[in-house]
């Protein structure tokens, strides 16, 4: 009988980095790779100003850049060349966002970012050089005195209850990864809500002024079966953060829908009311 070919040994799967890469922001001619490392935020950008004397490595940043303009940043060579380039800022990554265990009450303030950083990367003659690390004052954009007081969800509103990212506390299971955690069902003075953050302050006009108008229409939730707004959660100047909702009990958990039941009359008062309420 011949005998049997060796087997072969498959190469170990590289080990996972200690880093998420969140996603990209676009400028005309470059791009800036957006990282978490546990709650510390960095941002590198990338332009051809960045390739110095280095024709290869400014050919292969131009290919990667089109692939991420084009919407094509799924593509496995985009992946390799922005870990690539993360990895050279791991040891610092390490220094200024080290991995800590959480204990104890988990509020969204605990899942807020806890400092901003840029990192400057440079490629001189063919080969990376990487010069600094330095605080970005990202946050003051949105939580600093220069915020704009027409989002200030204190005047802009009277309806709904304000409460800080302290007042909302978020269930946990595993104080090493809180940070992975995208909140959604969440206990604020005991009562349960369904939160949903908001991206940018200004985020939160729209959907605040329409609840603001289902409020103040007077109908019932037997009237009116939609989901109800139930608080803002807001920086300390007033910018809103993120959307507290009413628990909403279903097969699939925490899904926010509305439906307007077949035994609700379709008269032309409630009809009227529906509109005026969500227009």
């Amino acid at each position: 009988m011949p005998s049997p070919s060796p087997s072969r040994s498959r190469s170990p799967s590289p080990p996972p980095r200690p880093y998420e890469i969140r996603g990209f922001e676009i400028g005309g001619d470059s791009f800036d790779i957006n990282i978490r490392v546990n709650s510390v935020r960095f941002d590198i950008p990338l332009s051809p100003d960045n390739f110095e004397r280095s024709p290869k490595a400014l050919a292969l940043f131009k290919k990667i850049f089109s692939l991420v303009k084009s919407d094509d940043d799924a593509d496995p060579d985009v992946w390799a060349y922005v870990r690539e380039i993360a990895d050279h800022f791991l040891p610092e990554f390490q220094r200024l966002a080290p991995k800590k265990i959480h204990t104890g009450k988990l509020a969204l303030a605990d899942l807020e970012a806890s400092g901003y950083f840029e990192c400057e990367y440079k490629v001189l003659k063919e080969r990376p050089n990487i010069t600094t690390v330095k605080p970005w004052g990202r946050q003051d954009d949105v939580d600093g005195p220069c915020a704009d007081k027409e989002w200030d969800m204190r005047t802009y509103q009277s309806t709904f209850p304000l409460y800080s990212l302290e007042d909302v506390e978020v269930p946990y299971t595993d104080g090493e990864s809180i940070h992975d955690i995208i909140p959604q069902r969440v206990f604020v003075n005991g009562k349960t809500c369904f939160y949903k953050s908001c991206y940018s302050p200004w985020d939160a006009l729209e959907e605040v002024t329409k609840y603001c108008k289902i409020a103040q229409s007077g109908l019932s939730i037997s009237d009116l079966r939609t989901s109800r707004l139930s608080g803002i959660v807001t920086y300390r100047d007033g910018l809103a953060r993120g959307l507290l909702y009413d628990w909403i009990e279903t097969k699939d958990p925490g899904t926010l829908t509305w439906a307007i039941e077949d035994d609700v009359p379709r008269s032309q008062k409630i009809s009227g009311r529906f509109r005026s309420a969500t227009l």
